[in-house]
């Protein structure tokens, strides 16, 4: 009971502070998509099973603030956790750096190519324009680079942090002359 009640504080906490606070932060600081930067650092360095749930949850709460239809962050934080699952099994071999930095860089593409294909379905069934490609311009000018921007400078940030103060990403050398 204690561990998933601290699981649910972290999980509240979290989504408070990405509503309230990171979204009204000046200048591009509010471009950060600090749950999904979680839950990557969650799925690398613990368990991608629990990467996974807290998608779901996220996604669900996330659901709840948002003007798409129900579901449309429930399943862009499933399918982009699902994708880097698969491509961190496939395609890379250890939990360093970089390949945190590319899961996030990979996930931030995925999630924001996700979250815009629902926001152009939505509003496009509702105005009835068709799709111009020079909003696509425009949004991949000004939000997207942003945010992965934003995105890679916490991550790296946040495993730095965790590395000063965990032994878990540590070089381990076996030392093979003493007998």
């Amino acid at each position: 009971m204690k561990r998933i009640s601290k699981h649910l504080i972290f999980i509240l906490l979290l989504l408070v502070f990405q509503v309230a606070i990171i979204s009204n932060l000046p200048f591009y600081l509010s471009h950060l998509n600090l749950i999904l930067v979680c839950l990557m650092f969650l799925s690398v360095v613990y368990k991608f099973k629990l990467g996974i749930v807290y998608s779901f949850i996220f996604g669900v709460l996330l659901d709840i603030y948002s003007a798409l239809p129900f579901g449309a962050y429930l399943i862009a934080l499933t399918v982009t956790i699902y994708f880097a699952y698969k491509f961190f099994n496939q395609f890379l071999t250890n939990k360093s750096v970089y390949s945190l930095i590319g899961l996030t860089a990979l996930s931030t593409v995925i999630f924001n190519a996700i979250m815009y294909s629902y926001k152009v379905l939505f509003y496009y069934n509702n105005a009835r324009e068709f799709f111009s490609f020079d909003l696509l311009l425009l949004w991949i000018k000004t939000d997207f680079i942003y945010q992965l921007v934003i995105n890679l400078i916490f991550v790296i940030v946040l495993f730095l942090a965790y590395n000063f103060t965990s032994n878990r990403f540590r070089a381990v050398f076996i030392d093979t002359t003493k007998q």
